[in-house]
């Protein structure tokens, strides 16, 4: 009988575990406000991208240091004002973008707004 109820505890334990697991999580962005250049955009691309590929030593394309970061994204064509959500520079890091495992949701939603309000060099 001791044993059964181990057994019972133990199933109910992994019952809840799923149950909470496989809830769907409302997506709400993590950033509000304006999004900053300077402030926000550079020091995430510092971070996750110049520090890994994009810092105009690499043969990578798309140099984001500080200096040139801002002109080669907007004459680069990598950001699309009209539709933000199809700019390459958010589809590549979005989910099932190729740069997705570089960004948070966090970093992926703040791009996205940056966009949104129109690319500001701010």
């Amino acid at each position: 009988m001791k044993n059964c109820n181990q057994i019972l505890k133990i199933i109910s334990a992994l019952i809840i575990v799923v149950v909470f697991a496989s809830c769907e999580k409302e997506y709400v962005p993590a950033v509000v406000g304006d999004v900053s250049y300077q402030a926000d955009m550079q020091p995430f691309f510092n971070k996750s991208c110049v520090t890994n590929c994009h810092d105009g030593i690499t043969s990578f394309p798309l140099n984001l240091s500080e200096d040139v970061s801002y002109d080669n994204l907007n004459t680069g064509g990598y950001i699309d004002l009209a539709n933000p959500s199809n700019s390459s520079l958010y589809t590549k890091i979005a989910p099932g973008g190729s740069m997705e495992v570089h960004s948070s949701s966090s970093e992926t939603s703040m791009t996205l707004l940056w966009i949104e309000q129109g690319a500001k060099n701010n």
